[in-house]
């Protein structure tokens, strides 16, 4: 178990820029890691390994002493200069606890992410039958519901095997620290009747102080439902499920999830705080449609860590309402990228403010990261947002802004988007562009960006019209530092 390791092949492409980012040997005594703090009785992880290993001795030292555990229960190694799972240790009352280490970068902040798991609910002892046949939605709902009515909150425990699980909803409030620890892989239905029309699969509702992990798997087995998929076309079409739906959720830590073949959007997240996601791995054929990896709205305080997501749409996608983001390490394609809206289809949507995307990777994408509005009368702004430290391969579009965004085509020419771009900075961007106009910056005439900064961007085209070219309408700002195409907007300062 956790063997997988999303992100691996990152690290080592800015270590030799960024020392203070590249990967330590943590010392034997302790393991750096960036997870919150989550205590598990001894006697549960000793039945989960199926044998005591030395390393779970008592520590002959009072109080806390770090021990990573040489086995197959949260373990994984710093291979290729990461290190991407928890410390395990063993403090003096004999319980073990998943460690929060230091992180170099931005350390994680998940209030009341502590505390003591006392009641263990697992699956199997409400009926779960693991022969990826029988319906076992009422087994979960059950579990869940007796460890949220649990004094002290409780764990969901789904053992190893595979489960068809039809739509089910999880809510709180809880009495407690919940934690769903899937070992096992869940498997969506795939006749119609079972998610025709219906906007969910694995959904949690109203949940404060929340942690999924465990190394298991949620298959939406999407092909049963793709060819169904007519969103694109028509307005009005059917509703289908989201894989893993996160609402009205505050402090969560999600990690070591596989989200596979969604029927339509891989992961929803609305009007949450403090969310935690990292070690994910999502991926889908990249011409399935309407398979983003994750979409977010109205919510605050969101983190996307260490993870590869593979699909046939946005690999992370942005909706109005959204404060302090941070993609930190996300390998994105194939897919369409990384993208701020599309904003602006509605009116009294809220700002989208505080984003930061860094050193991740693009490869094969239709998009790299994009901020893209409607040219409707919706007025809201778009602000402080910046894109740095990412490499492109073979990206078609690597850095849009599009305020003309249509994709039926049947939008009126004389629009006007009202969404105020401002303060928008894209730094050290690196890479190969597969389409001759590397940098397409379309802003609306009616409201310009303003405060654009290009600094040390260089994008290669090879095609036989010509080397890379950049592409402005409507855009106030600077740009400086090596430049490759040549900067598109006319005020510039040389570095």
């Amino acid at each position: 178990m956790f063997g997988f390791s999303p992100g691996s092949n990152l690290r080592s492409s800015f270590a030799a820029r960024d020392g203070n980012e590249g990967c330590k040997s943590p010392p034997s005594s302790r393991t750096l890691v960036r997870t919150p703090s989550l205590v598990l009785p001894k006697s549960l992880v000793l039945s989960l390994l199926g044998s005591p290993p030395s390393s779970l001795e008592s520590p002959s030292t009072p109080g806390f002493t770090s021990t990573l555990l040489s086995s197959k229960f949260l373990l994984q190694s710093c291979l290729e200069c990461l290190v991407v799972a928890p410390a395990i240790s063993v403090n003096s009352s004999g319980s073990l606890k998943v460690d929060e280490g230091p992180e170099s970068l931005a350390p994680v902040s998940i209030t009341n992410a502590k505390s003591h798991v006392r009641n263990v609910f697992n699956v199997m002892s409400y009926g779960a039958v693991a022969d990826g046949k029988t319906d076992n939605s009422k087994a979960i709902f059950d579990a869940w519901t007796h460890a949220c009515q649990s004094v002290g909150g409780g764990m969901v425990l789904i053992p190893k095997g595979t489960y068809l699980v039809n739509p089910v909803v999880l809510k709180g409030t809880c009495k407690g620290q919940m934690v769903f620890f899937l070992q096992g892989d869940l498997k969506a239905p795939t006749d119609q009747k079972s998610w025709d029309d219906i906007d969910h699969w694995i959904t949690f509702q109203y949940v404060d102080n929340f942690v999924m992990s465990g190394g298991g798997s949620l298959d939406g087995q999407g092909a049963s439902a793709w060819p169904y998929n007519t969103c694109n076309k028509d307005s009005h079409c059917k509703k289908l499920p989201v894989s893993l739906r996160l609402d009205f959720v505050n402090n969560a830590w999600i990690s070591y999830i596989k989200l596979i073949n969604s029927k339509n959007f891989h992961m929803n997240i609305f009007a949450c705080n403090n969310i935690k996601l990292e070690h994910m791995h999502i991926m889908a054929p990249g011409d399935s449609p309407n398979t983003d990896g994750i979409h977010i709205a109205l919510s605050t305080g969101i983190k996307v860590w260490d993870s590869i997501i593979s699909t046939g749409d946005d690999c992370l996608s942005f909706g109005p309402g959204m404060k302090d983001v941070d993609i930190w390490k996300v390998q994105c394609g194939p897919g369409h990228g990384i993208s701020i809206g599309s904003l602006g289809s509605s009116p009294n949507e809220k700002d989208v403010q505080g984003f930061i995307v860094r050193n991740s990777r693009f490869i094969g994408t239709q998009n790299g990261v994009r901020i893209k509005t409607w040219a409707l009368p919706h007025a809201s702004n778009v602000y402080n947002i910046t894109f740095r430290r990412i490499i492109m391969q073979n990206v078609a579009n690597p850095i849009v802004i599009d305020q003309e965004y249509c994709p039926s085509g049947k939008c009126n020419p004389q629009g006007s988007s009202q969404i105020q771009i401002r303060d928008v900075k894209f730094m050290n961007i690196w890479g190969t562009s597969s389409s001759k106009v590397a940098v397409n910056l379309d802003c609306s005439k009616g409201k310009p960006c303003q405060q654009i900064v290009l600094k040390d961007i260089y994008l290669a085209y090879k095609g036989k019209d010509g080397p890379a070219i950049s592409q402005c309408s409507n855009v106030n700002g600077v740009s400086y530092g090596k430049l490759q195409p040549p900067s598109c907007i006319q005020k510039s300062q040389s570095n």
